[in-house]
């Protein structure tokens, strides 16, 4: 029977890991593989922020090793359901974001940073989130304002903001 045996992968990729070994019956995966020309970067994302995000939308991926070259990707897959609880109390959902081809030699594991764009405003005032100071309790935010000699405080309302500027609306 194994002379006749046949075993096909559902697609062309690399083998990564075998599981089983010759003269084992193989109860699962005997193989694992990939495709190396459509990888993918899996993110965790809180449930909080799960409801503003959706197939199709944009994101910007850095890859570790390559921390100076931004790839545009896009959201390809959310799990429809969440991931096993590891006890910390937060709950998150997989998110899967292409990768687009590129000259980068981008190999499975390595880690990437990824930013999920909600949002985008155009000829807007934006300040550093440093320069920001927030009384969360008043739900007031200011900024130091340099008027003439005198820097003064003055309260501003906010919009988007990034992981390095703020909108001041």
């Amino acid at each position: 029977n194994l002379a006749d045996a046949t075993l096909s992968a559902p697609f062309d990729g690399v083998v990564t890991e075998l599981l089983v070994t010759e003269g084992e019956i193989a109860s699962g995966i005997a193989i694992q593989l990939i495709d190396l020309d459509s990888l993918e970067v899996v993110l965790d994302v809180d449930e909080i922020d799960i409801g503003n995000i959706s197939v199709g939308q944009e994101a910007l991926v850095t890859i570790e090793s390559f921390p100076d070259t931004e790839l545009e990707s896009e959201i390809v897959a959310i799990a429809p359901k969440n991931k096993a609880n590891t006890g910390t109390g937060l709950i998150s959902y997989e998110v899967n974001l292409s990768l687009p081809e590129s000259d980068l030699p981008i190999l499975a594991n390595m880690t990437a940073n990824a930013q999920l764009i909600t949002a985008n405003r155009e000829d807007v005032l934006l300040v550093p989130n440093r320069a920001i100071t927030a009384d969360r309790e008043a739900g007031i935010f200011t900024v130091q304002l340099v008027q003439g000699e005198e820097v003064v405080e003055q309260e501003v309302t906010i919009g988007l903001r990034d992981g390095r500027y703020t909108q001041i609306t």
